[in-house]
């Protein structure tokens, strides 16, 4: 018995022996959560120190390992090459959840089969998805310093805010939105740290296509930075709140959140629009509490373009927060009578929209992190504490959107475009955007009109319906009437995201709904219209469509003879204007299996005798970049990497050291002040090797290179260039033109095209342009390519004195010597959106090294 005892007994310490060691080991080998302190040897935010981009996606992924609190995920890579990473930061319950989670939020925000009663018993357990975006300007440093802080609270910490933050929603954490740069950025301040160059101003773009546009590419998705985000972050999670954080410069408010100024885009649904102020009211509230003085609402920035808040139309809310900067990790020190007033801002006076100014003083990265990483509890805590409310609120706007038939629109897109490249293109960004694309399978009636099948149509009773009338509708930017003096309110970017316009797609509005057999269109997969057998006389290619462009520098690239006609074919009832493109019948097998990767028209060539056309050479093309980082340079290369149009970057020196007609057909100076491309920046912006511009010499040279053959095709203001400083007989008629009485801030306007020119090939006469306070010429010599109308000119956006520019000319080709200036006072690429005018500076390059000559 005793030893029965002692058995058990020895049992029963070896049980507590082993579950005690046990404990012990799995407490040994529980991974320790590293501070961004412990991994970097500097605290995130500290002063002179920057973690790059691959330290700080190391750290995200330490984190992952060390907490079942946080997870990684690769969202693909960025413009370069780079990992670009999504942080999910939440409790492991929600983590096992979360197919279930990502299925609530698209029943909340599609509710087609929801009432009242059914959503409100989906949001008792449903999560607040908030998505924190960090530093995509790379410039602003510290967003993407602060994120690794903000994890590391959250992953570690254990108080009641924090368990309720991780109970309650889904973070979705961005650490650096844009790495490419970001790394750029942080190797230029290593490398001047100390000196007056450390701060910037680069001499190179921060995003290797868009720099600073980076975000206003949330429309296109052009740039893998904005697609990926919106694919497999904002479609997928569907946030309810979005926190951009961001740097503005550092002699105003240190910081800037919603309310935003005038104007609201209409587009906005109430509910969103009043929880853009509540939630930008209640991050003032507990910035103040936590003593962070110089934070101001409506000041500088608005709500009105989509091109920078996709998720505004989506049902979420878009928190712009604008933190002062620092000379990136350096602090600085700023007096208070420094400050400066700015737009009826300031930043010494307490206001109703300032109430705690800030007194001046020393300003750097540590309280940049700070501010940073106070408002993102902030929106957190607010997240928690109105979860049910702010979810509600989500399904009530789509709600509203399906449902209230009073306000609807419908779209109808004809499927006959002039342009199929741009007609596939509208229809993929609205598909992207979450909106719902049908087509009619048989003829419909809609306003007592007759409609074929193959129309595409966009309901106005879907959730996203919003998006879909702020891209298509026709709307005027608000204005303002002071004593009987229309003016705009100043805006903050431009005036017009019109798709119908910058696509030169035809786009009717329908009051209500439509009816009819229509089928949903999942995704636009264009092929090439071929005809059924070889045609004896080669192939005639339209060239109203852009792929075209594609399809011709890859034909020239295996050597095909390829020509534009240059007068007009009349055959077999068809009619063949000038620019359609010509492929003799020896290439038919080349020309079909290219078609079947490039989308293009193609038609047997009829009999016809002897024609004038130009043969297309491969042209040898100049871009000039200047040191001064210039983004319509950066969205040059962007479509002509794009649409296969070769090109040489080429510098000051370059252009300097001359010779450049036996170099170059055509040189391309993007946008940018007289000024600037000729004497550059100096040395106390940039250090000595990005000093200076092209200077007298440069100038010379220009002038030599198009006296000898070449054509020099000018952008926007660098039209200018040419006016001032060669010999040729034009004006610009708006210059020093004061802006009461010519004003026009990013607005479509409408022109005419010399179809017969071949500036003006494969365009409609009548064209939409995109005028950004542009250059207009008064010609004496050349001809206009593209002129405005007479009068009423305006198609969307804002224009005051129309006057000025009427019956003028928007691009024209000026002879010079043996060559020609090509005079662009618009910017027919900007921001690679304005598709309608892509053939302009497409076939002004064409044109550089083409050959009249007849055929056959």
């Amino acid at each position: 018995m005793i030893v029965k005892i002692q058995k058990q007994f020895l049992v029963l310490i070896l049980i507590v022996f082993w579950t005690f060691n046990t404990t012990l080991f799995a407490q040994a080998v529980k991974p320790v959560i590293p501070s961004p302190a412990d991994f970097l040897g500097f605290s995130a935010g500290q002063s002179l120190h920057l973690a790059s981009p691959k330290q700080i996606d190391t750290y995200f992924r330490l984190l992952d390992d060390a907490s079942s609190r946080l997870r990684v995920q690769e969202l693909g890579k960025t413009t370069e090459g780079k990992p670009l990473i999504l942080a999910i930061i939440s409790s492991p319950e929600n983590f096992k959840n979360a197919a279930g989670i990502i299925e609530t939020q698209r029943k909340l925000s599609d509710p087609h089969d929801l009432i009242d009663a059914q959503a409100k018993l989906l949001i008792r357990k449903a999560k607040v998805v908030v998505s924190i975006n960090c530093s995509i300007h790379p410039m602003e440093v510290g967003p993407s310093q602060m994120s690794m802080q903000l994890a590391y609270e959250l992953v570690s910490g254990t108080s009641k805010l924090v368990e309720s933050i991780l109970e309650d929603t889904i973070i979705l954490l961005i650490p650096a939105h844009n790495p490419d740069g970001l790394d750029k950025v942080v190797n230029w301040y290593y490398k001047y740290q100390g000196t007056q160059y450390e701060g910037g101003p680069l001499p190179f773009l921060d995003h290797k296509y868009s720099g600073h546009d980076i975000n206003r590419d949330w429309v296109n998705l052009s740039q893998p930075e904005s697609r990926l985000t919106v694919e497999k972050v904002y479609n997928v999670w569907r946030p309810q709140i979005v926190l951009d954080l961001h740097q503005m410069g550092y002699l105003s408010a240190r910081m800037f959140v919603p309310p935003y100024i005038d104007p609201y885009d209409e587009m906005l649904h109430p509910i969103v629009h009043s929880l853009l102020n509540a939630i930008g009211s209640e991050i003032l509230v507990d910035m103040t509490l936590a003593g962070h003085s110089g934070v101001a609402t409506n000041i500088f920035f608005d709500a009105y373009s989509p091109t920078r808040a996709y998720v505004n139309y989506h049902g979420g809310m878009r928190i712009l927060a604008e933190i002062a900067s620092a000379k990136l990790a350096s602090p600085i020190e700023i007096k208070s009578e420094q400050l400066l007033d700015k737009k009826s801002f300031y930043p010494n006076e307490r206001a109703w929209n300032y109430p705690l100014p800030w007194p001046g003083g020393s300003w750097s990265l540590e309280q940049i992190v700070d501010y940073g990483k106070t408002a993102c509890f902030s929106v957190l805590d607010y997240a928690v504490n109105k979860r049910q409310e702010l979810l509600y609120y989500f399904y009530k706007v789509a709600y509203e959107s399906i449902n209230d038939e009073d306000n609807q629109v419908s779209f109808l897109i004809p499927p006959n475009q002039f342009d199929f490249y741009a007609l596939d293109k509208m229809l993929n960004i609205l598909q992207s955007g979450m909106v719902n694309v049908y087509k009619a399978v048989d003829e419909f009636v809609a306003d007592e009109t007759l409609y074929p099948a193959g129309t595409f149509i966009i309901p106005g009773d879907q959730p996203y319906a919003s998006y879909a009338r702020t891209l298509l509708e026709d709307k005027q930017y608000p204005s303002r009437n002071n004593n009987g003096h229309v003016y705009p309110i100043h805006p903050y970017d431009v005036t017009t995201n019109n798709l119908q316009y910058m696509l030169g797609v035809k786009v009717i509005t329908i009051k209500g709904q439509v009816n009819g057999n229509f089928q949903k269109v999942d995704q636009i997969i264009r092929k090439s219209v071929i005809p059924a057998r070889n045609g004896n006389n080669g192939f005639f290619i339209d060239y109203r469509h852009l792929d075209a462009v594609k399809f011709i520098q890859n034909l020239i690239d295996q050597n095909v003879k390829v020509y534009w006609l240059a007068e007009t074919i009349k055959a077999g009832g068809n009619i063949y204007p000038p620019g359609t493109l010509w492929i003799p019948g020896v290439y038919n097998e080349i020309v079909k299996d290219l078609a079947d990767t490039v989308p293009v028209v193609i038609s047997n060539a009829p009999s016809f005798k002897k024609k004038k056309a130009y043969q297309l050479v491969k042209p040898a093309v100049g871009l000039y970049q200047s040191y001064q980082a210039i983004i319509d340079e950066g969205w040059t290369r962007f479509i002509f990497d794009e649409f296969n149009i070769p090109y040489l970057t080429i510098k000051n020196e370059d252009i300097k050291s001359g010779n450049l007609a036996a170099k170059f057909d055509v040189i391309i100076l993007p946008d940018q002040s007289v000024d600037r491309i000729i004497a550059g920046l100096d040395s106390t912006a940039v250090p000595g090797q990005y000093t200076g511009g092209i200077g007298d010499i440069g100038i010379q040279q220009l002038k030599d290179f198009v006296l000898n053959g070449g054509v020099l095709v000018t952008l926007g203001n660098a039209s200018l260039l040419p006016l001032q400083h060669f010999w040729v007989e034009a004006k610009n008629v708006v210059n020093n033109i004061d802006k009461s009485e010519y004003y026009v801030p990013g607005s479509m306007l409408k022109s005419i095209v010399d179809q017969d020119d071949p500036i003006g090939y494969g365009m409609q006469r009548e064209t939409p342009i995109f005028n950004y306070n542009s250059p207009a010429f008064e010609l004496v010599e050349g001809n206009s390519v593209v002129s405005y109308p007479g009068g009423n000119l305006l198609l969307s956006g804002w224009l005051t004195g129309e006057q000025h520019i009427a019956l003028k000319t928007a691009v024209g080709e000026i002879p010079y010597g043996q060559g020609s200036v090509i005079l662009m006072g618009i910017r027919p690429q900007f921001r690679a959106q304005t598709v309608v005018t892509f053939k302009l500076l497409f076939n002004s390059i064409l044109k550089s090294s083409a050959l009249l000559t007849s055929i056959p």
